[in-house]
């Protein structure tokens, strides 16, 4: 019975130490835990750690990028960066703290300010949030999905619309001072008076050479 108990444990202990490095079986990050993250976590990775560790990196070092939850926590060539909740046994925390040899300590050029160490250390303890990724799976002809591009309104032929009901009935002169009318009429709004001649003169001549009309 005793055996039964501890293989138990043990399956209940690995179970839970895989989903911790799993972002798809950890729950998903509160909106405060995303707030908290991009205001104190992504900074510091930005600042101190995404020149060799992120997508943009000329030479990712280590194969670790931490520029994405997949990538944190799949980790690199010495295994995953981070065990959510847990930061004596999260990689990233021993190379900043200098636990380990030369090798793994980051940054090599010199340690990082104890703050900026405690701030690291609190966020995996909260569980390392991080937004979800958020890249789209590649498309055919090169990342563009051109069926969908099509359907933009820009790319569809001209049709002529229905002029839409308004109040005014009598003030638009062309069709497009129907569109215009109803949508000020939505606002709440009414056309100005017309303008007399001079008056359409003084804009006329301030429009073509940027100085008033000559007494």
């Amino acid at each position: 019975m005793r055996i039964a108990i501890l293989i138990a444990l043990f399956f209940v202990f690995v179970s839970d130490s895989a989903n911790a490095d799993d972002p798809a079986a950890r729950p998903a990050a509160s909106a405060t835990d995303i707030e908290y993250f991009e205001k104190k976590i992504r900074p510091l990775l930005a600042n101190r750690c995404f020149s060799c560790h992120s997508s943009k990196a000329k030479s990712v070092k280590g194969g670790l990028k931490l520029d994405s939850d997949g990538a944190l926590f799949a980790g690199g060539d010495s295994g995953p960066a981070v065990v959510a909740g847990d930061p004596e046994m999260s990689l990233l925390i021993q190379s900043i703290r200098y636990d380990k040899d030369a090798d793994f300590q980051m940054p090599p050029k010199g340690r990082l300010p104890a703050e900026e160490i405690a701030e690291l250390t609190a966020w995996v303890k909260r569980g390392a949030p991080f937004p979800p990724d958020t890249n789209p799976a590649p498309q055919k002809d090169g990342g563009i999905d051109f069926a969908a591009a099509r359907e933009f309104w820009s790319f569809r032929p001209a049709e002529e619309q229905a002029l839409p009901q308004t109040k005014a009935a009598n003030w638009p002169q062309q069709r497009l001072d129907h569109f215009v009318l109803a949508a000020m009429e939505q606002k709440g709004l009414v056309p100005s008076a017309e303008a007399d001649r001079a008056t359409l003169l003084r804009r006329l001549s301030f429009d073509l050479i940027g100085l008033p009309p000559t007494p």
